[in-house]
C-alpha cells in the first residue's frame, strides 16, 4: 500500500493486524492492483534470491537451503557446493508450498479478492500501466494515504493496496549485470525442462498469467 510517511512509500500488508489486512483487500474505500509473475521467472527470481551474494557457510544460505529441502541443516553439516536450479525446482514440486514458495494466487488471492486492476509483472509495459492506474486512483480522492500500521483505520479513510508476492525478490535481475546474466541463462536452459513442473505445481498463476497476457 502507499505510505507517504515511509522513503520508499510502501507499507506491508503483514504489518498490518488480520482485521485490517482483510479490510485492505475488501473495503470498497481501497483501490487494489495486483501484481503476478510468470512461474518460472518468479521461481528464477527466488532461486537467484536465496543464492546469489550468499557465501555457504552463511546463516541466510543454510536456512534458504533447509527450507527448500524441507529439513534444516545440522550445525555441522556442511555444503560443499551450491543448490542447482534443477534442484530447486525438484524440491519445490515436493514441499508443502509456504512463505515465499506459496502460488501467486494463494498468497493474493486473486480468484477471491476484487481487484480494479491485476497487471503482469513480465509484460515490458506493466510498469506504465501500473503507473496509469495509480494515478487514475489518486485523482479520484484529494490524497491518498495510508495509517500507521500500529493504528486502526478511519471509516472513510481511502487508499491504494499494491498486493505483490514476495516483493522482495521481485526485481532481483535487475539489480546488477551478473544477475542478469543468471536470470537469462536459467530461463533460457530451463524452457524446456523445468518450465513444465513448474507449471504443474503453480497450474492457477500460470493460467491466471496466459489470461492476462492473451488479453492485453
Amino acid at each position: 500500500a502507499v505510505d507517504y510517511s515511509r522513503k520508499d512509500g510502501l507499507a506491508r500488508l503483514g504489518e498490518y493486524s488480520v482485521r485490517d489486512r482483510e479490510r485492505i483487500l475488501s473495503d470498497g474505500n481501497f483501490k487494489r492492483i495486483g501484481l503476478i509473475r510468470k512461474p518460472l521467472s518468479r521461481a528464477a527470481a527466488t532461486y537467484l534470491s536465496g543464492t546469489t551474494w550468499l557465501d555457504l557457510d552463511s546463516e541466510e544460505y543454510r536456512a534458504f537451503v533447509g527450507v527448500v529441502r524441507g529439513k534444516k541443516l545440522a550445525p555441522n553439516e556442511k555444503e560443499v557446493h551450491k543448490i542447482t536450479f534443477s534442484f530447486f525446482v525438484m524440491y519445490l514440486s515436493r514441499l508443502n508450498l509456504m512463505d515465499v514458495f506459496v502460488p501467486q494466487n494463494d498468497a493474493c488471492g486473486f480468484d477471491l479478492v476484487k481487484y480494479d486492476h491485476v497487471f503482469s509483472y513480465d509484460d515490458p509495459n506493466s510498469a506504465a500501466r501500473i503507473a496509469n492506474a495509480l494515478e487514475a486512483a489518486i485523482a479520484q480522492s484529494d490524497k491518498i494515504s495510508v495509517p500507521s500500521s500500529s493504528s486502526s483505520f478511519g471509516s472513510s479513510q481511502a487508499s491504494v493496496a499494491v498486493v505483490v508476492p514476495d516483493a522482495s525478490v521481485f526485481e532481483i535481475e535487475h539489480r546488477d549485470n551478473d544477475v542478469a546474466a543468471s536470470f537469462k541463462s536459467i530461463l533460457d536452459e530451463s524452457s524446456s525442462r523445468s518450465a513444465p513442473r513448474i507449471a504443474k505445481i503453480y497450474a492457477a498463476d500460470a493460467n491466471l498469467h496466459t489470461l492476462l497476457t492473451s488479453n492485453k
